[in-house]
């Protein structure tokens, strides 16, 4: 069974969640870069220090 807790960014993301990174109720994409050699690109989970960062999404402003 799939478990996502069990990839190495899981707790990064968590933790920018905890420390408010994550403003909520905005919406942002989440990019994380692994090493070449992760076993996430062989269909396991994330086994290296991937760097993960934050990008808003743009959202149209709203009409008066």
């Amino acid at each position: 069974m799939y478990d996502p807790t069990k990839h190495n960014y899981y707790p990064k993301l968590m933790e920018l969640y905890r420390n408010g990174k994550i403003a909520i109720p905005s919406l942002y994409e989440v990019d994380i870069y692994h090493d070449d050699w992760c076993r996430i690109y062989r269909g396991g989970y994330c086994n290296c220090e991937p760097e993960v960062k934050l990008r808003p999404v743009w959202l149209p402003a709203e009409r008066n």
